[in-house]
């Protein structure tokens, strides 16, 4: 297998805990430079993946570094999303492009238009789409193992998602599952948002995998601005019901469950705090006759999403999670967010 030639452009906490120890772990992903206006995160996400070249932001490392580049890893704040990503995807360097695509629906659009103008191979950094259980929960549905999927059931209220955070180029898949420390973890419960930040920077990952499961939308038949946050989407392959919220007080376990119901049983999907090494999610698949857990391959997402946009670079798969997809997903948690309380006709 070749090595590849990789920049990173922010390097905040999602850098540091999931990005650079997923680079550490192929071992075939040279990281040539590390962007980011604060000099600390810089040098430290540097020093943790053995980056030579350090610079305050991601124009001077596309500038010196563009014509060497198989890709980059672009984890800035939300709503610089398009201001960071474009001028690579117009270079034509690759891109895996952290979640939400952007925090607007024009710097998302731009976004679209430039990957479809050029061509440039973008991923969006969906993790839960790499995640074993869900994609053993994906392939059933498609193959109507339990008949035809009808409606998801969505529930997710935050809790310790921080939990078991593995310190820059610390993560081995060789470590035992780490032990849920609550006391370590900060929850988002420390703060509200308005609904439209909540939606955009936490919700959107639900919101993705119900596009996964169910297609494109149709309507928004009901969203409350109460905490939690209810939502009633219908998409073309059945309905969806949305229940998040940032209610569980700070160390309280992490929880995000997804029931899907289908015509002869249902699946129970519990995924595992997103930060927390080795931990694996579960898949339940319930019928009348029995209840199974399926045997799954233990794989770390971020570490799978990472291998994925490699392959895509390489023209041997076509990415998973794409910028029109993302693009529907940013507006339907725009139209989520605008909604009352009232049901909409």
């Amino acid at each position: 297998m070749r090595s590849y030639r990789l920049g990173i452009v922010g390097a905040g906490f999602i850098t540091q805990t999931a990005h650079v120890p997923s680079v550490n772990l192929l071992g075939d992903v040279e990281v040539v430079a590390v962007a980011d206006p604060v000099p600390e995160s810089a040098q430290r996400a540097a020093r943790a993946c053995r980056a030579a070249h350090v610079y305050a932001a991601g124009e001077e490392l596309l500038e010196r570094h563009g014509d060497e580049l198989d890709g980059v890893i672009v984890a800035t704040p939300r709503g610089t999303h398009a201001e960071a990503c474009i001028p690579f995807v117009e270079r034509g360097v690759p891109v895996l492009l952290e979640k939400p695509l952007d925090a607007t629906h024009e710097g998302a659009r731009r976004i679209v238009e430039a990957q479809e103008r050029t061509g440039t191979v973008v991923v969006v950094g969906y993790h839960n789409r790499f995640d074993p259980a869900f994609a053993a929960a994906e392939h059933l549905v498609r193959e109507r193992e339990l008949g035809r999927l009808r409606h998801v059931s969505i529930r997710s209220f935050g809790g310790a998602w921080k939990a078991g955070a593995a310190p820059p180029g610390t993560l081995s898949t060789a470590d035992a599952p780490r032990v849920l420390e609550p006391p370590r973890a900060e929850s988002r419960d420390r703060r509200e948002h308005p609904a439209e930040v909540e939606w955009l920077e936490g919700w959107i990952h639900e919101v993705n995998l119900a596009q996964a499961l169910l297609g494109d939308v149709r309507d928004v038949a009901f969203a409350s601005s109460a905490m939690p946050r209810l939502a009633v989407v219908d998409y073309e392959g059945g309905r969806a019901l949305f229940e998040v919220g940032l209610i569980s007080p700070p160390g309280f376990p992490f929880q995000c469950r997804l029931t899907l119901h289908c015509e002869r049983g249902r699946m129970e999907l519990e995924l595992a705090p997103p930060l927390l090494s080795r931990a694996r999610s579960v898949l339940e698949v319930v019928t009348h006759e029995s209840a199974t857990f399926p045997s799954l391959d233990f794989r770390e997402s971020f570490v799978d999403e990472l291998s994925h946009f490699l392959r895509c670079v390489d023209g041997a798969e076509t990415p998973r999670t794409t910028v029109q997809e993302a693009m529907r997903d940013v507006e339907l948690c725009l139209a989520i967010a605008g909604r009352s309380e009232a049901p909409v006709p």
